[in-house]
């Protein structure tokens, strides 16, 4: 039997070009953005035991996969073999990524719904707004936890 009484949890990473600058580190290395976020992310999400959790990937567009699950071990997965440019590298949609994963969580019963969503700058790209989708997702219930990536002033270790 699987669990019931855990969170509902979708991770929006930002796979825009942007990502790709080296101003991190990963054990003490220098490290591009989203190799941080991957190592961060394979840390975090197994520790999730009892929660569904999924994956959005955006970056000029938005793209759920894999949906919330509780095969824990899937979402690293993807995580790892998630690529700059895969969802479109050129702008960052962050109101498309907000919305899409607010729809996926409104799909699913109960109210233990959260996003964490992972940009490391501003909305340009997209079709949706991210105040207005924040809103949304705050009149459903949705709790948004946003990471912004301020790297060169706080690198991630």
């Amino acid at each position: 039997s699987l669990p019931t009484s855990g969170r509902d949890l979708l991770l929006a990473v930002d796979l825009s070009g942007s990502m790709e600058i080296e101003d991190m580190q990963v054990n003490g290395e220098r490290a591009q953005r989203i190799i941080a976020v991957k190592a961060v992310l394979n840390q975090f999400i197994p520790q999730r035991k009892g929660d569904r959790a999924g994956l959005a990937i955006f970056g000029t567009q938005a793209y759920v996969q894999p949906p919330l699950t509780f095969d824990l071990t899937t979402v690293p997965r993807f995580m790892r073999e998630a690529q700059i440019g895969s969802a479109d590298e050129d702008r960052t949609a962050i109101g498309d990524a907000i919305g899409l994963s607010g729809k996926r969580l409104r799909e699913r019963p109960g109210n233990r719904h959260v996003r964490i969503l992972l940009p490391d700058g501003q909305n340009n790209g997209g079709e949706a707004n991210p105040i207005p989708a924040a809103k949304l997702a705050a009149d459903k219930n949705i709790i948004i936890y946003i990471v912004v990536l301020l790297l060169m002033h706080f690198p991630l270790y």
